[in-house]
């Protein structure tokens, strides 16, 4: 798997320096791995407004925080539909649609946007929050791997309110 580096140009410095002193206290391991071969270009691939660091004054406004929050998790990686040019950002952002095989079978990504049909438009804040750190859909049934609930069960109640205010700005999307 090639590293994702086009989601963490956003990184504040606070969080990237974190990011370092994390890496510094893992013990080194002496491993040789073949050098890796690319069968297609690799393409980095950039969510909008994922293009530069943020600020940590920027992390004030919610929506602003929640964007940051949903980028640095990949979240628009899954659920925004492929294209003949990688994400389709632009014109699909949050659509879903995106096919995972594994072993729980196959599992399609479902639309986030403010659809209010086929998307998150009609939840409430704490449905999707319950969908975000449970895996539980709006009915009660269980929603698909390979989401990583069990990541975000313990995220704090601020960054979850942030990551739902920032979902209420992206507009609904007919897929």
């Amino acid at each position: 798997m090639v590293m994702p580096t086009s989601f963490y140009h956003i990184l504040t410095e606070n969080d990237l320096d974190a990011v370092v002193a994390y890496l510094r206290t893992i013990t080194p391991v002496h491993n040789k791995v073949p050098d890796p071969i690319y069968k297609v270009p690799q393409v980095e691939n950039v969510p909008p407004g994922g293009e530069n660091a943020f600020a940590e004054p920027m992390m004030s406004d919610k929506v602003q925080k929640g964007f940051y929050l949903v980028t640095i998790a990949h979240c628009m990686a899954c659920h925004t539909p492929i294209g003949p040019r990688g994400r389709e950002y632009k014109s699909s952002l949050g659509a879903g649609g995106v096919k995972f095989s594994g072993p729980w079978g196959i599992s399609v990504s479902r639309n986030i946007t403010q659809n209010k049909t086929n998307g998150i438009g009609t939840w409430s804040d704490d449905e999707i929050k319950r969908a975000i750190t449970e895996g539980v859909s709006r009915d009660g049934s269980r929603l698909g791997r390979p989401m990583g609930y069990h990541y975000y069960a313990r995220i704090s109640p601020d960054d979850l309110d942030a990551i739902v205010a920032y979902l209420r700005t992206v507009p609904g999307s007919a897929e």
